[in-house]
């Protein structure tokens, strides 16, 4: 399954590819994509690059230190906690050609867990696909 994260903060969507070795954890490994909009087209867009280069057997990918600290700074941030203290997190994943974008919140340690909420984008259209994602991210008055 591909999947990527969809981070944020101050009004900048920030989309990251995530990849794993074969059964391993998923790493934001990129492309990663920053969109300064709250357009919908926009962030489908970047979600839907972002998903065609996610890879479930991704082959020698960096560390997962190495990967975090990447996103870290990707995200403008010098640590985690900078980030966690401000941002809304959701995750999107395709199956065939269906993309859900999972809400979450920020759990124990710090770390993300999914709220229970989700959205589905069965049409592929990167308009549809960008208003379930900010529908994901608690984003007021999405149609």
């Amino acid at each position: 399954m591909e999947s990527c994260g969809i981070y944020l903060l101050k009004n900048t969507v920030f989309v990251i590819s995530y990849s794993s070795e074969a059964d391993g954890p998923l790493l934001p490994v990129g492309p990663m994509f920053k969109i300064e909009s709250m357009a919908p087209r926009e962030i489908g867009e970047a979600v839907v690059a972002a998903l065609d280069a996610s890879s479930a057997d991704a082959p020698g990918g960096p560390d997962a230190p190495s990967a975090e600290r990447a996103l870290i700074t990707f995200l403008g941030a010098k640590r985690w906690s900078d980030v966690i203290r401000t941002m809304t997190y959701a995750m999107a994943e395709r199956q065939s050609d269906a993309i859900t974008a999972l809400g979450h919140r920020v759990g124990q340690y710090a770390g993300l867990v999914r709220d229970g909420t989700s959205f589905k984008s069965s049409s592929g259209n990167t308009e549809d696909v960008g208003r379930v994602v900010l529908r994901a991210l608690k984003v007021p008055d999405v149609q």
